[in-house]
C-alpha cells in the first residue's frame, strides 16, 4: 500500500535557492549598513581576517557593521564593538526579518554564496571573497552586483569605487534580481 501511493505522488523538484522566492524586501529609506559574513570554506582565521577588513571599510565609509552569519562564534570577541558601533550581531534571522535587515546595507563583504544571492535580491553590491568555491566565481559573473575579492586586496579603495557607483540607492540594477527571481520560479514550477 506504501509503494502504490509513491506511485501516485508527482515527482518534487526540489531547489534550495527556491526559499528566495519569498523575498521581497520594500525599498529602504536609509541604507547605513555593511553585511558582514563568512565564508563557507574558511578557517576562523581567514574569517576574523575579512571581519578586520570589513570593519576598516565601515569606519572609512561610515557604515554599521550587520553581522548575520551562522558561524557567529568566530566573531563573538568582536561583539561589543559591533554593537558599540550601533551594529547588528545576529546568527539567525527569518528570511523576512534578514530580507529587511539586509535591504538596509548599502554593501556587503564576505564569503557566503546565499548571502551574496540575498544581496542581489535586495539591491546590495556585495564585495565577494573567493573562498574556494566555483559557486562565487559564478555569481560574479551572473551579477554586475558582486564583484570577487581577494583577502590581499585593498578592500577599501574596491569599497569606494564599488560605493561610488550607486548601484544600490534607491533604483534596481539592470533587473538581474528580477532575472534571478524568474529563473528561480521556472525551476521551482
Amino acid at each position: 500500500m506504501i509503494r502504490a501511493s509513491f506511485d501516485r505522488v508527482r515527482p518534487i523538484r526540489f531547489l534550495a535557492d527556491a526559499g528566495f522566492l519569498r523575498i521581497s524586501p520594500a525599498p529602504a529609506v536609509e541604507r547605513d549598513g555593511c553585511l558582514i559574513t563568512t565564508g563557507a570554506r574558511n578557517n576562523a582565521e581567514e574569517d576574523v581576517h575579512t571581519l578586520k577588513a570589513a570593519l576598516s571599510a565601515c569606519d572609512k565609509f561610515s557604515l554599521r557593521p550587520v553581522i548575520l552569519t551562522h558561524a557567529v562564534e568566530r566573531f563573538n570577541n568582536y561583539e561589543a564593538e559591533i554593537i558599540t558601533r550601533g551594529g547588528i550581531f545576529a546568527e539567525t534571522a527569518s528570511i523576512e526579518r534578514a530580507a529587511e535587515t539586509i535591504s538596509r546595507c548599502r554593501l556587503h563583504i564576505g564569503g557566503r554564496y546565499h548571502m551574496a544571492i540575498f544581496t542581489i535580491l535586495c539591491n546590495v553590491p556585495s564585495l565577494l571573497f573567493d573562498v574556494k568555491t566555483h559557486k562565487n566565481q559564478w555569481l560574479e559573473r551572473y551579477s554586475p552586483l558582486v564583484k570577487l575579492v581577494h583577502p590581499h586586496i585593498d578592500l577599501n579603495a574596491v569599497a569606494a569605487l564599488t560605493l561610488s557607483n550607486g548601484v544600490a540607492q534607491e533604483h534596481r540594477e539592470t533587473g538581474t534580481a528580477d532575472k534571478y527571481v524568474h529563473f528561480l520560479r521556472s525551476a521551482y514550477s
